[in-house]
């Protein structure tokens, strides 16, 4: 009978880590929580609100502009992977480069305000 209960506990458990999974949850709390509840936690993460995921690719980048609104104004030019020139362009054809992944936080930036090449992740939070 208890062998029961526990492969039961066990079921839950693993069925509230899966489902947490998939709506971007902590697993492990949820594996917790299913064992502790039972069919009331499954239903509470069945119909409960999905957590908002996070992307983790290291070239995505905020794109706020953490600088002086004016550069944004300014015509800009990057160097790609084999240090060649492009530009000029404005900064959201730019932003645009980076969505598309022509241009990484890594790429070197350069408008006529700025002094020397910077990296594009610099101009960023």
């Amino acid at each position: 009978m208890l062998l029961s209960y526990a492969i039961t506990w066990l079921i839950f458990g693993a069925a509230s880590a899966y489902m947490a999974r998939s709506r971007g949850k902590n697993p492990y709390l949820w594996f917790v929580l299913g064992m502790l509840f039972g069919v009331f936690g499954i239903l509470f993460l069945f119909f409960g609100p999905k957590a908002q995921r996070k992307n983790n690719d290291p070239n995505t980048i905020d794109i706020t502009p953490q600088f002086d609104p004016k550069l944004k104004e300014q015509l800009w030019y990057y160097l790609d992977q084999d240090n060649a020139q492009h530009g000029p362009m404005s900064f959201n054809a730019l932003t645009e480069a980076l969505r598309q992944g022509q241009v990484s936080k890594k790429t070197y930036v350069w408008n006529e305000r700025l002094e020397d090449w910077k990296l594009f992740g610099e101009f960023f939070q």
